[in-house]
């Protein structure tokens, strides 16, 4: 698999329907909450229109672009009426709108110049066409039998014939011959298939040991035509897979970002991983200790030399570091292990593994972190905290490290990062409503807090020197005084919350470098 573009996007969880342009030049989907259409050069990774369409939350349903690839059909569905509005992708301008009667189901797609819908009653469903630019009603087209236990709220597709009709069952995809009215085959799918994309001539079933199958239409239905495979932290399970016209591409959810990849290899594994590195630095700013996110291995680096000290194979994926002392404390998703610190007469680079550390805590909960559903974590400096943002839940907890047990939150909270103060008393979250702060304040009620909103913004964050270092929009890291210290070359390139100062040391952290960079800057 070749990687092609990557498309940065704040909050992975307000992009819906994604859809690609025929010529799989563009890729257009609705932004959730604003209810904004969003279209991307996928040559270049920029943003090229974002269209207000005016409608709730939530009631945008199905995209599906017009042949020449410069307008997009939406249908919204909303206290029980179906709007099917076409917009041009480059001007905003809504070309024509269509009101649409009876029980309509949640999906279009292109068929020529016309935009198709179905509506559905038991054991039948009937094709409508309406066009891209016409005014006129809707023209019936073709209405087929389908089978009893056909349930179109988990997805289904049509190809341009109309021969067959691919719906989720029951942990398969079910190809329902619609000549024939009979079942001809099925496939296992753990999860619902993603068989909204290529025009019907393809669709995918994932499942949740993250391998895609991609089938092809045949003249006696659908055989197989790849596999793909992706390590554990390659994509999103909140962001279903979505495959190119031509078959030659796929989105997947990387990080806070998607990604287009090359899938043209007829067997294709990938084991990118997509997650960012984290990185903890001691308090005399000697030494480093560095992972990737959801990566088994940590490294501890020597600052003034860049010699790797100590490699240690943690047995469990690393989601955060912290340096108390002499320790090294590594957290997983239900326990932190404890590693002493190398002493300065130890065989450099020297491996260790989990025989070789000194504490091993288990929280009491199950699955406290995770890269998939939590993307902002942080402790405590005393190792008495864990503080977290999940996705799906939407609320900053807080848990006591040595219970493991909750004891604490605010609702209403998606952020990418997450900090606390030195002394413990607040905690801090880049959210996508800008940077908020809590304090910490013990209740009355034992072992509980409560997370009391500051006013004021925070002393530092994270990603922002506070020696007043500075690295501007278009690359170069500054010092104090203003002066040019080094331009970063573009791949070096990030934003913000993928970089960490330290002192003089800048830590360049987002997912795309192959290693962690520290860089070391004098002092003026």
């Amino acid at each position: 698999m070749t990687f092609k573009q990557h498309i940065g996007f704040r909050s992975l969880d307000q992009l819906q329907h994604l859809t690609f342009s025929p010529d799989t030049h563009l890729l257009t989907c609705v932004e959730r909450d604003a209810v904004n259409l969003i279209s991307w050069d996928l040559q270049t990774g920029v943003s090229v229109s974002t269209i207000s369409l005016e409608l709730e939350k939530d009631t945008v349903k199905s995209l599906t672009y017009s042949p020449c690839g410069t307008m997009v059909g939406v249908l919204s569905l909303s206290a029980g009426t179906a709007m099917i509005c076409t917009y041009n992708i480059l001007s905003g301008t809504n070309m024509c709108s269509h009101s649409v009667q009876g029980p309509v189901l949640n999906k279009i797609w292109t068929d020529g110049e016309n935009i198709q819908f179905a509506t559905f009653e038991p054991g039948t469903i009937t094709i409508w066409g309406v066009g891209f630019v016409s005014e006129h009603l809707a023209v019936k087209v073709k209405s087929l039998p389908i089978p009893d236990d056909f349930d179109p709220s988990m997805g289904y597709i049509f190809p341009p014939t109309l021969s067959w009709l691919v719906y989720y069952l029951e942990n398969m995809a079910a190809v329902w011959d619609t000549h024939h009215s009979e079942l001809i085959t099925g496939f296992d799918a753990d999860t619902p298939c993603s068989i909204d994309a290529s025009n019907g001539h393809l669709f995918t079933c994932t499942s949740d040991d993250r391998e895609i199958s991609v089938w092809k239409e045949s003249p006696t239905g659908y055989i197989f035509h790849q596999n793909i495979i992706f390590s554990s932290t390659m994509c999103s399970p909140l962001l279903h897979p979505h495959l190119s016209p031509d078959g030659e591409s796929i989105v997947v959810s990387h990080g806070s970002a998607l990604q287009l990849l090359d899938i043209t290899d007829p067997f294709i594994e990938v084991f990118r991983s997509a997650d960012p590195f984290i990185v903890e630095f001691s308090l005399d700013e000697s030494l480093a200790v560095t992972a990737r996110e959801g990566d088994w291995e940590a490294r501890v680096l020597d600052l003034k030399s860049g010699i790797p000290q100590l490699t240690i194979d943690t047995g469990m994926g690393v989601h955060l570091l912290k340096i108390a002392g002499s320790s090294i404390n590594v957290i997983g998703m239900d326990r932190i292990v404890t590693w002493n610190l190398p002493e300065r007469n130890h065989i450099l680079n020297a491996r260790v593994d989990i025989n070789d550390s000194v504490q091993t805590t288990t929280f009491n909960c199950t699955s406290l972190l995770g890269s998939l559903f939590t993307p902002a974590a942080s402790i405590s400096p005393d190792l008495s905290y864990i503080a977290t943002v999940k996705l799906l839940e939407f609320s900053l907890k807080i848990y006591e490290i040595s219970t493991g047990e909750y004891i604490g939150s605010v609702e209403s909270v998606a952020g990418d990062r997450l900090w606390f103060t030195p002394n413990e008393q607040e905690v801090w979250c880049n959210t996508n409503n800008g940077v908020k702060g809590w304090e910490i304040v013990k209740s009355d009620l034992l072992g509980q807090v409560e997370l009391q909103p500051i006013e004021h913004q925070p002393e530092g964050y994270p990603w922002k020197s506070s020696s007043g270092y500075e690295v501007t929009h278009d690359g170069w890291v500054l010092s104090p005084s203003g002066k040019q210290l080094l331009w970063l070359p573009p791949h070096w390139q990030s934003k913000e919350i993928h970089r960490q100062w330290n002192g003089q040391f800048l830590a360049l952290l987002h997912p795309d470098l192959p290693e962690i960079v520290i860089l070391e800057f004098p002092e003026e």
